[in-house]
């Protein structure tokens, strides 16, 4: 049986706010070519879409950068061949927190930068985001989870909108044109 929705959500961002407040990660923003390392967060909703992006994220990958992929699924995974590692309902908590293998996965390699290319309705990728130890963590804007993320953008309509923000803005931080005074 699972708990209405009302007792769900306030008790994980209850949680998430306490764990968030208790961690000691120091995040900053850095240059997009110091970039070594990308999770990127996606779900099953939009296929078109997901293919997309990851088509992108394997050009991020033959740049000789990381790319770890973590997808929510409500049902079962449209790309299982692909690299993307699926959880579904059955790996959340009561709340709808991932639960520690999840979370263990996500943060076992240092990351850099952490994308929520989801939809943004998803709340375990929410959940995920703010759990993770990536050094910066970005999204398009929600106003509901800006204590999740260190970066948002606005008006953004798809993944690729949001990956060419990212790397429009992350490569004109801390560049010498741009040095901190």
């Amino acid at each position: 049986m699972q708990l209405p929705g009302f007792i769900r959500k306030p008790a994980a961002r209850r949680y998430l706010k306490e764990s968030l407040e208790a961690s000691d990660i120091e995040r900053s923003l850095m240059n997009w070519d110091s970039v070594k390392s990308i999770v990127c967060l996606v779900d099953a909703l939009q296929t078109d879409n997901l293919r997309l992006l990851l088509n992108r994220l394997h050009t991020y990958a033959s740049d000789s950068r990381t790319v770890h992929i973590f997808g929510y699924t409500k049902n079962i995974p449209p790309f299982e061949d692909y690299g993307i590692q699926w959880f579904n309902n059955k790996k959340l908590n009561w709340m709808g927190i991932p639960n520690a293998s999840v979370i263990k996965s996500l943060n076992i390699h240092h990351n850099d930068l952490l994308i929520n290319a989801g939809n943004k309705n998803t709340l375990p990728l929410h959940y995920l985001s703010a759990l993770s130890t990536a050094q910066i963590r970005i999204a398009p804007f929600y106003e509901k989870y800006l204590n999740y993320y260190d970066f948002m953008f606005r008006e953004v309509d798809n993944s690729e909108a949001l990956l060419n923000h990212i790397e429009h803005y992350l490569s004109r931080t801390n560049t010498k044109q741009y040095a901190q005074v």
